[in-house]
């Protein structure tokens, strides 16, 4: 069942998803950004981030390569980002109830608690290759890459 709407399409929470953000408040500094609407941004933070909501912030003057990372489902929205300064889940499927990736001991909560311990962001990830692969010129689809890439 969703735990909501947003702009007309269901929104549903991952497994874990509570004890997984309690997680990342004790562990990171998390901000939220995103390349759809300000508008539905809000309606999907406040169903899924729910009393964590507060905890976010939004700003980068302390914040570098070495010490910054991006958690997304698509590789191409880093096209532009250092390298190794983000990792790339494979999507979630609400149909999939098993999912424990978030929760204790699951491969992307063990991932990110390994890279809370790591001095550089950077480095880690580079040594450390998690989920889909960074988009290098080695993609078959670089030429079309390489033209977003100016």
């Amino acid at each position: 069942m969703a735990d909501g709407r947003a702009e007309g399409k269901l929104v549903f929470r991952r497994p874990y998803s509570d004890e997984f953000l309690d997680f990342c408040a004790q562990n990171f500094e998390v901000a939220i950004w995103s390349s759809r609407n300000k508008n539905n941004v809000e309606l999907v933070v406040d169903i899924v981030m729910k009393d964590f909501k507060p905890c976010l912030l939004f700003c980068w003057g302390d914040y570098s390569p070495s010490n910054t990372f991006l958690v997304d489902d698509s590789p191409y929205k880093a096209l532009h980002n250092p390298p190794h300064t983000g990792i790339f889940p494979h999507s979630y499927s609400y149909q999939n109830w098993t999912d424990d990736s978030v929760g204790p001991g699951g491969d992307l909560r063990v991932y990110l608690q390994k890279l809370a311990d790591a001095d550089d962001v950077q480095t880690y990830v580079r040594n450390n290759p998690f989920g889909q692969p960074f988009i290098t010129d080695s993609d078959p689809h670089w030429d079309f890459y390489s033209q977003l890439v100016v």
